[in-house]
């Protein structure tokens, strides 16, 4: 029997958790975007590495299991994304709110679909544009969410963890440290795209991120 992509077990996860079984909501799914494109920015400013990857990584989270409430559940759905440069990391924020205008304007069913995954594909993409293996961040993220329990919030629009000592003993924080990739070339334009100056160090080195505590929220 082959082992389940990442991917598969974040649709598991998501149908323990009731959200595969949620109507799909366009208004809450967005706010869930728009929170976690705003972690993007504040690790962006402090020059936060893992800030940044969580957030994306997230952000890829919430659109996969938005997908399942279209029953949509590619076992690998970042096969058919395109690599390219996204930009600068504004014009990711920008990508990101243009794609979700889409999702809220898309009238047909293919179009709300498409308008998901091409968020997740903004966030896939800059994820290795700074230099990150997709696939071994979501590993980590899936086992950081994994570790936590909770319940489905009707109001907020999305499960939410628990916060009691007790679940906090739990808790997996996500270590993103061996998920970088050796190169990222994009088909597009067939050469090497530069990291984020404010990311490596000189020697090309990922500069460490400041001491942080641990993920509360």
């Amino acid at each position: 029997m082959n082992e389940k992509t990442v991917y598969e077990k974040l649709y598991d996860w998501a149908d323990d958790r009731s959200i595969s079984k949620q109507t799909p909501e366009r208004n809450s799914f967005n706010a869930n975007i728009t929170e976690e494109t705003a972690e993007f920015v504040v690790g962006a400013i402090g020059f936060n590495t893992h800030e940044i990857v969580d957030a994306l990584s997230d952000i890829q989270v919430f659109a996969f299991t938005e997908l399942t409430k279209y029953d949509v559940r590619d076992k690998n759905p970042t096969e058919t994304f395109v690599e390219k440069n996204v930009g600068e990391f504004n014009d990711m924020v920008g990508a990101i709110v243009v794609k979700q205008g889409a999702y809220l304007e898309a009238e047909d069913t293919d179009t709300q679909i498409k308008a998901v995954k091409d968020i997740a594909e903004v966030a896939w993409n800059t994820l290795r544009q700074i230099g990150y293996d997709p696939v071994k961040v979501m590993n980590e993220t899936y086992k950081e969410i994994n570790s936590r329990t909770g319940e489905w919030n009707e109001e907020a629009g999305k499960w939410q963890k628990y916060k009691t000592d007790e679940a906090k003993a739990l808790w997996y924080t996500a270590d993103y440290t061996d998920c970088l990739m050796d190169e990222v070339v994009y088909e597009d334009t067939e050469e090497d795209i530069p990291m984020p100056e404010q990311l490596w160090d000189e020697n090309g080195d990922p500069i460490p991120d400041p001491p942080r505590e641990e993920n509360t929220k």
